[in-house]
């Protein structure tokens, strides 16, 4: 056998018992991976907490028409946004850029992806608003629920009784500007806040 075979069968040996030894080494170890229940209610903004909501004043809360400024506390949970947060919560920086009006005829009417990256206003009175769409920024009057079953949506209502993300709604930003809304959030990376 000449030198240069000998090198090679040498190097060979080495490696594998090299590879054996590691092998061995890590033959005691586990790696387990658990997917984790989502959270309740988690924040968009890297910042935000969860905020306790204040008592209502009238122990009751408001209907999503008559909602006063005295009574402004959600009930539920609730994210503390971050500056940047509520400032995309401002009706009035979307107004001028509506690309889409609803009316609601019957009390209900359902945004759906024909909708997803656009700016939509919705008037009228509105029992319900189901929010189906992508991207989009809604503007909605007073309504009873509002329900988004969407992602990445901003959503701005004047007030609601009660407002809903499925477990399918990820990372909305959904705001109120008067009167108390009951929140439940199934979703993820989703925030929920009265518009200051």
């Amino acid at each position: 056998m000449t030198t240069a075979s000998r090198f090679r069968v040498s190097t060979v040996v080495a490696s594998l018992a090299t590879l054996s030894l590691l092998t061995a080494a890590v033959s005691g170890c586990a790696v387990r991976v658990e997917d984790a229940a989502p959270a309740p209610t988690a924040s968009i903004a890297p910042q935000a907490t969860r905020a306790t909501p204040a008592p209502a004043s009238t122990g009751a809360p408001t209907s999503g028409a008559s909602g006063s400024a005295s009574n402004s506390a959600a009930q539920g949970p609730v994210a503390t946004v971050d500056d940047d947060s509520m400032a995309r919560l401002q009706r009035a920086q979307y107004t001028s850029s509506v690309s889409q009006s609803l009316t609601c005829a019957g009390g209900e009417v359902s945004i759906d992806s024909n909708a997803d990256a656009l700016v939509v206003s919705v008037t009228g009175d509105c029992d319900r608003v189901t929010i189906l769409a992508d991207g989009a920024i809604v503007l909605l009057p007073a309504v009873g629920t509002v329900e988004v079953q969407g992602d990445g949506n901003i959503v701005i209502t004047a007030s609601a009784q009660q407002i809903e993300l499925t477990g399918e709604a990820d990372a909305n930003l959904v705001g109120w500007e008067a009167g108390t809304s009951v929140v439940r959030d199934s979703g993820v990376m989703n925030a929920t806040t009265l518009i200051r």
